[in-house]
């Protein structure tokens, strides 16, 4: 099925950020749609500025499986579940040592996560 591949060209300095959108839906880095209240249309992005001044988004057509939508549904899904297990921070710094060291594991699990979903959407 089409899908869009979406990269901000921001400069080096920043991170650029690459999500896909394909069936109505994004996947990736949610960032930028999630910021912009993800644009129904993927014309949107190929006229929006990044966050650096006169900088805009790649916008590449591109063909992904339905096995492939599956498996970033499922890696977000699995994203979610670890979000809602980090604990929230307090000013007590003795309780925030505490609650960093508990959250580090979900932190590692964010980071693979993040990565496996990037590694679809950009072999695609």
């Amino acid at each position: 099925m089409k899908a869009y591949r979406i990269k901000s060209t921001e400069y080096e300095g920043n991170f650029p950020h690459i999500f896909i959108y394909v069936n109505g839906e994004y996947y990736g880095d949610m960032n930028y749609p999630r910021n912009r209240n993800f644009p129904e249309d993927v014309e949107y992005w190929k006229t929006a500025t990044c966050a650096d001044a006169n900088r805009y988004f790649k916008v590449d057509e591109v063909e992904i499986s339905a096995a492939q939508v599956d498996e970033l549904k499922a890696l977000h899904r699995s994203l979610a579940d670890n979000l809602k297990k980090v604990q929230a921070y307090t000013d007590d710094l003795e309780e925030n040592r505490r609650r960093e060291k508990y959250n580090h594991p979900y932190y590692v699990k964010e980071r693979e996560l993040k990565d496996n979903i990037e590694a679809i959407i950009k072999a695609l």
